[in-house]
């Protein structure tokens, strides 16, 4: 039992000082790339300056990567002045497979420019958690992050996204207003999802009418429970086109925000007898 605790001690100081030798690695590396993009005046752009401070606050900075990590072949002094921006498929490898099967990695016939990893989490050397405030993909400013494309009413026509101010409606909704509350409500992630996002009319897409029941049940699952064993749910599960589901309101049109313009909670409304 004794050796056995040893073992595992030393295997764990073995791995803490790798990590240790990793990092400062990582440092060294960043403080030779730092010592031309450290300011305007050795790099001629703003845009190619990085915040020494600033990028040791981000989640990779304080995760120790390397700016080889993210910027592979240039490592070489000086390297080709070619495009800077970042690869993310060096660590995010299954995070970019499962994107480039959205609809968001999507080309139509326009060649409307799609939004990649940066549109989203925002600019690689201030990228902060998800868990705070500052981060583009926090709960509370995820909505705008999506607005700035989806609030767009010519982008919109271009990309064929049917939906006329999905923002503003979300705004007006309960689920925002509990996300503003700083309670778990949901935002756009929780319904459509992140990085494999499809279109409503595909099957597997997490809004299809025949899933958004069980979409719906991630947050509400007495209420899943409810309608499930409601005429309506057992019409809807058999496929019956007519049988409303969630986000289906008599009082609008298919097609139309009405999933984003949740007014309040229903009471008993679900529960509907067969």
């Amino acid at each position: 039992m004794r050796s056995r605790t040893l073992a595992t001690g030393w295997l764990s100081s073995f791995a803490g000082l790798v990590l240790a030798f990793l990092s400062v690695g990582s440092v060294r590396a960043a403080e030779e790339c730092l010592e031309c993009h450290g300011t305007v005046d050795n790099v001629g752009e703003e845009r190619l300056v990085v915040d020494a401070k600033k990028w040791e606050a981000t989640v990779h900075g304080a995760a120790g990567a390397s700016c080889a990590d993210c910027h592979p072949g240039k490592t070489k002094d000086p390297h080709e002045a070619d495009d800077p921006r970042a690869s993310c498929t060096n660590c995010h490898s299954d995070v970019e497979e499962t994107l480039a099967q959205s609809v968001h990695a999507k080309v139509d016939a326009g060649g409307e420019k799609r939004p990649d990893c940066l549109s989203c989490h925002g600019a690689l050397h201030a990228l902060m958690p998800a868990s705070e405030e500052a981060s583009m993909v926090h709960p509370k400013r995820l909505a705008q992050t999506c607005g700035k494309c989806h609030s767009n009413p010519d982008l919109g026509a271009k990309a064929g996204v049917k939906l006329v101010q999905p923002l503003a409606a979300y705004e007006a909704s309960v689920h925002a207003r509990g996300v503003a509350r700083g309670e778990h409500a949901a935002t756009c992630s929780d319904c459509h999802g992140s990085h494999g996002i499809l279109p409503a009319a595909d099957v597997k897409s997490r809004v299809n009418r025949k899933n958004v029941p069980a979409t719906c049940a991630a947050c509400h699952a007495d209420v899943a429970k409810a309608f499930a064993d409601s005429v309506h749910g057992v019409a809807a599960a058999k496929g019956i086109a007519e049988s409303p589901v969630c986000t289906v309101r008599l009082s609008v049109s298919p097609g139309s925000a009405s999933a984003h313009i949740v007014a309040s909670e229903s009471s008993g409304v679900w529960a509907i007898p067969k």
